[in-house]
């Protein structure tokens, strides 16, 4: 009998990073793929998946996916593509948070809070396992006298630089396939006990639209419904 497998994603900054684990008694990461998303095509999400588990020759018997905060358009391609591949297959698909998956690769050993930058000026802040909410640079400046910066989580972080001269003890990290260490995912027995709870369904954030997709030629073509109120 084939072993479980289990296959996370997050596309909830601009990289796109996708772990494939197998149950061992524990969950033992198999491999792990991460790149810059790419702006001129849509089918990068779909191409790594597939690519990934016909290398493997499996079938995930879980998902995992983060659920954000961070980019709409990256979580709107991972939620469609999981969540269609969840409700198909009948595969138990159960969310975690992408910052909380950040903070584990940048600061699990540090123990100091992790700023993700997800525009020009504001700045998600995560410290263990706690969201310390969205503020710009200089107001967490003023709470935290140190901290890892995640910039370049934002696409348009090269044409606005940080500047930290006013922080210096706010550190810059950036990704790297060695720094992706896998987080620590719950049991197999967790999840299959407690496979209402991570039903496709409920891994969805509301954000007042449904989304679907069409995949045709290795390409999806996205669209959404606002919800008639």
């Amino acid at each position: 009998m084939d072993k479980p497998t289990l296959l996370f994603a997050d596309s909830s900054t601009v990289y796109f990073v996708l772990m494939l684990f197998s149950w061992e008694g524990r969950w033992e990461l198999k491999e792990k793929v991460a790149f810059l998303i790419p702006e001129d095509r849509d089918d990068w999400f779909y191409k790594a998946t597939v690519d990934l588990l016909n290398k493997y020759g499996t079938k995930p018997d879980i998902l995992a996916i983060g659920k954000g905060p961070g980019s709409f358009t990256g979580l709107k391609v991972g939620f469609a593509f999981m969540r269609t591949w969840a409700l198909l297959s009948n595969t138990p698909l159960f969310p975690l948070s992408s910052l909380w998956f950040w903070y584990h690769v940048f600061c699990a050993q540090e123990k100091e809070p992790l700023l993700v930058r997800t525009n020009r000026s504001l700045y998600l802040g995560q410290q263990q396992d706690r969201y310390l909410g969205a503020k710009p640079l200089a107001e967490w400046g003023k709470e935290f006298s140190k901290a890892f910066v995640f910039g370049s989580a934002w696409r348009g972080h090269s044409r606005f630089p940080i500047d930290y001269k006013d922080f210096p003890n706010f550190e810059e990290v950036h990704l790297t396939i060695e720094k992706l260490i896998p987080p620590p995912l719950p049991s197999l027995h967790e999840i299959l006990d407690n496979k209402e709870k991570y039903h496709w369904s409920l891994a969805l954030p509301h954000y007042g639209f449904e989304l679907s997709y069409l995949a045709k030629e290795r390409k999806m073509v996205f669209h959404h419904e606002r919800e008639k109120k």
